[in-house]
This record gives structure tokens, sequence and C-alpha cells, in this order.
């Protein structure tokens, strides 16, 4: 909605297009969300299988990834459009300047803070995973070493 009424112009004005009734800002995450839910119930069916150790029909497992494929496909231009709609507000607020008030300021630093938070999340991801690989080798060694009694079996060298 900010993104479409507050920007606009020709980078948002697409989503105001009605799609079968609904407009296109609303029509994504209610898109994304009906494929979680999709997928959601093909996972509890999965687990309520599996605790009868029964196997899942292909039905099922089709239906699952068809509901993961079709969040994905909401779920990505949702959240980069959401990206782009918060970077360009920001720039809107700064290019305002003094007629923003304190508010602005206020909405200019929440926003920086926000962005400089997932950002921080992005990177160190990635860096906690390289640093601790190692540490995961080993304990899944370790673990593929173990009985299914949790005995530690001998290996052969």
């Amino acid at each position: 909605w900010f993104a479409s009424h507050q920007i606009g112009g020709p980078y948002f004005g697409f989503l105001d297009t009605r799609v079968g009734g609904i407009a296109l800002w609303l029509l994504l995450p209610l898109v994304a969300v009906a494929g979680d839910l999709v997928e959601d119930v093909a996972q509890l069916r999965f687990l309520a299988l599996h605790e009868r150790d029964e196997a899942p029909s292909p039905f099922v497992t089709v239906l699952g990834f068809v509901g993961s494929i079709v969040k994905f496909a909401a779920f990505v231009p949702a959240l980069l459009l959401t990206m782009l709609a918060g970077a360009l507000g920001m720039w809107k607020v700064m290019w305002l300047g003094q007629s923003t008030g304190w508010r602005g300021t206020v909405a200019l630093l929440i926003s920086a803070l926000v962005a400089a938070t997932v950002a921080g999340i992005v990177i160190s991801i990635p860096l906690y995973r390289w640093r601790t690989k190692s540490e995961r080798e080993r304990s899944h060694d370790a673990m593929r070493d173990m009985s299914p009694t949790g005995e530690l079996r001998a290996t052969m060298s």
C-alpha cells in the first residue's frame, strides 16, 4: 500500500493493478499465505503418516511442493518490492529535508536501524556457518560413529 499510494509513479504504479478485483499489492501477500497454508497442511500430513510408519501419497508430496513454489514465487517479489519501497521512502524523506520535521527524522532513524539490523543478520548467518563448519563436521562424524543405542562403535581405520 505504501509503495503504490505514497511513492507511486513509474516505480510502483503497477501495484494498483486489479486482478480479480484485488489490488496487486494485497494479492501478493495473500497468495504467499495461501501457498504457506497448503505447504503446512502437507507437512502436517507427512508427520501424521510418519507416526504410523506410512509413506505419503504422491499427491500429498506434489501438493506440498506446489505450495512451497507458490509461496516462494509470491514471497520473493513481495520482499524485494518492500525493500525497494523502504529504500525509496527513506530517500524521499531525506530529499524533503526540513519540511518533514522531527517525524521525518525519527522515521528515517527507525528505517536506518531496521535496515542495519537486517543487513547484520544477513551478513552474520553465512559468517557463523563458515566459522562453525569444522565443529559441525566433527559432531556429524561423532554421530555417525554412534550405534542406535548410543554406544560408540569401533571404526575401522
